[in-house]
Order: C-alpha cells, then sequence, then structure tokens
C-alpha cells in the first residue's frame, strides 16, 4: 500500500484589516488513488475508524464517478493526461473532518509530476 501520513506546517499572514498570522503543525494523508477503496488498522474508507477517507469530502459531483476518472476528467479540458494520481489530503478524524486545502498530484508514464490540482474547500462548505 502506498499511503502515507504526512506532517507539515501552516503558515497564515493577513495585514489588513487587523494584522493576525499564525504557525501551527497539521498532517496529512497522502492516497494513491489506484489503491482505493483500501483496508488498514487505522485508516478506513467509507466507514468510521480513527482515521477515514470519504469520496464525499471531496469534489462535490465526485461521488457520480471514482475520484480518478473525476480528476482525470477536469485535465482533459485542459490537455493533460496524468497515468497515475496521489491525493495529499486531511484524514476525517474520529469522523470530524476539517480539510481547507488537498492537493492532487497527477503523474505520468514515468511517475515525472505533470499537474497539481488544488482542491479548495472553505468553513462555510463552498
Amino acid at each position: 500500500m502506498n499511503h502515507k501520513f504526512c506532517q507539515a506546517k501552516v503558515f497564515h499572514e493577513r495585514k489588513f484589516p487587523r494584522k493576525n498570522s499564525f504557525l501551527y503543525n497539521v498532517y496529512y494523508v497522502l492516497l494513491d488513488i489506484d489503491e482505493i477503496p483500501f483496508k488498514s488498522y487505522f485508516l478506513s474508507f467509507e466507514k468510521f475508524n480513527f482515521f477515514s477517507f470519504y469520496k464525499k469530502d471531496h469534489f462535490k459531483d465526485s461521488n457520480k464517478t471514482n475520484l480518478k476518472e473525476y480528476v482525470r476528467c477536469l485535465l482533459s479540458k485542459e490537455g493533460i493526461n496524468p497515468v497515475k494520481i496521489m491525493l495529499l489530503t486531511h484524514p476525517r478524524v474520529l469522523g470530524y473532518v476539517f480539510n481547507p486545502v488537498s492537493f492532487w498530484f497527477c503523474l505520468d508514464s514515468n511517475e515525472k509530476l505533470i499537474a497539481v490540482l488544488a482542491e479548495v474547500n472553505n468553513t462555510f462548505g463552498e
């Protein structure tokens, strides 16, 4: 299984209307889309676990198809045809999801990065 847990730091700074900044540690999971659905002790697909991954947390229309085909369809409009797709995202923790940004890394047949798709969600579900 090619899934990995990753650590990162998030930094945000705002200068207007009031100066504000923060820096904190976060974790992500890197998922190989070809290996979904998957079974893991700590990370589950479409069911409750300490960490879990649900399709409905990504792209509102993605539940109509599989995630790989959904991303491939989006990128084909730009003439990009990935062979492998990896998703860097926040999993649900004990059923709770907070996922402001996910990154879809798209690779060619030589596993060379050819595109990155950023999926941004805000706290209002937009």
